[in-house]
């Protein structure tokens, strides 16, 4: 039986990874993709009621990704310690660097291509005029200084996080006297607590003295958000060197699930971008939430890693290709979306709000898993031809494959 070009894209990325993925895991990206799609709605005042909740709400899924990514790249570099005695770094940036900048970069080229398209005058002006407003995004400080696409802030703050977190590590590994148990990062949840006390008081005194609000200084630095990406790394420190801490937890997944939740809520409720301490203070907790959701997924796939529930599979399935759909979905999916429903119109069809979120999601997820294929799916093979994981073990353990991140 011939396969077609669909089940090519969708299928092969799956069953190529069938044996290094955690389904749970794929299912939170998952989640958080949906979530960070819906905050990019354009904003209406007849946006009906679910959706504009979804809209409100849909920036936590930044959080989620945060939290998940440092559980995620901790766990890999303390499985490395726990394995060989100590962490390759420079491999660890190499590995990084072909999961995020050949997409990257090519996102970045066609971005400079469309811009400089739609500018006036002779090229080479026009090339400096867009230079000029994305060389941010080359150096990555576009969640500082002002760039057409400012969702890749996100991107900007994870970046720097990986820059930083071996950096650390490397300084405890030195530290003398590691003791008996070849545990070096003792002191690991000493300086996650120094560190979320220093972010907190950060995003309180930005919020009292600086007004009016702006995303570029009370959301989008670094020193405001690495705390719950350092809480993912927490996480993961817990789960690879005080297991039976985590281990007592497991009978209280309900509560967990709960608590998590309704953590959650208030982003879905308030207007966080008008209230101060929402983008002051919640975010704490929200990353807590969000730390409670991987802890699940963790105990989830150590008793099933493989689902059969369809839906599970369904939205794992959007969170493998979560990153793809995260560079490409603004604004080449929201303009794809507008250029469908105009022709829709033109041919008396009326999507309705209903209908133009439905295409939208569909075109994101849709293209996002075609770039993937293109792009970062060809890059990933590359990297683990010249640079195999060597966290494999790690999957046959409590762990966290290597491949999921």
């Amino acid at each position: 039986m011939e396969t077609s070009a669909i089940e090519t894209v969708i299928a092969a990325p799956v069953q190529k990874l069938a044996k290094t993925r955690l389904i749970h895991l794929d299912l939170l990206r998952g989640l958080a993709i949906l979530m960070v799609l819906g905050a990019h709605l354009p904003k209406s005042d007849h946006m009906p009621f679910l959706i504009d909740l979804w809209h409100r709400g849909g920036g936590s899924g930044v959080d989620l990704f945060f939290v998940l990514s440092g559980f995620l790249i901790g766990g890999l570099l303390f499985d490395e310690f726990r394995r060989t005695g100590g962490i390759g770094f420079k491999r660890f940036i190499v590995r990084r660097g072909f999961k995020i900048w050949p997409s990257y970069l090519i996102y970045l080229a066609v971005c400079f291509v469309d811009l400089a398209r739609l500018e006036r005058g002779a090229w080479l002006s026009r090339l400096r005029r867009v230079m000029a407003q994305l060389w941010p995004n080359m150096l990555h400080i576009q969640n500082y200084l002002f760039t057409p696409f400012q969702h890749t802030w996100s991107l900007a703050v994870e970046e720097h996080f990986y820059l930083l977190l071996p950096l650390l590590l490397f300084w405890m590994m030195r530290r003398p006297k590691a003791g008996p148990d070849r545990n070096p990062f003792r002191a690991f949840p000493a300086i996650f607590i120094g560190l979320a006390v220093f972010c907190l008081l950060a995003r309180v005194l930005t919020a009292w003295l600086v007004k009016p609000f702006d995303l570029f200084i009370h959301v989008f630095p670094t020193h405001l958000r690495m705390d719950s990406l350092m809480l993912g790394v927490l996480l993961a420190y817990l789960v690879r060197f005080h297991r039976s801490w985590i281990d007592r937890l497991y009978p209280h997944r309900t509560m967990i699930f709960l608590i998590s939740v309704a953590l959650f809520v208030p982003v879905f409720l308030i207007d966080h971008n008008s209230t101060a301490w929402m983008y002051a203070v919640w975010p704490g907790p929200l990353s807590l939430g969000a730390a409670g959701l991987v802890l699940l997924a963790f105990f989830a796939s150590q008793k099933n890693p493989r689902s059969t529930n369809p839906i599970v599979r369904a939205v794992s399935w959007v969170g493998i290709y979560s990153y793809s759909i995260y560079l490409w979905h603004v604004p080449f999916s929201q303009s794809m979306t507008l250029h469908v429903t105009s022709r829709l119109e033109g041919h008396g069809i009326h999507s309705g709000w209903t209908g133009m979120i439905a295409i939208y999601v569909a075109l994101a997820v849709v293209f996002g898993a075609v770039m993937y294929r293109i792009i970062e799916f060809p890059a990933l093979a590359v990297r683990d031809r010249l640079f195999p994981a060597r966290g494999l073990s790690a999957i046959r353990d409590p762990s966290i494959s290597s491949a999921s991140a």
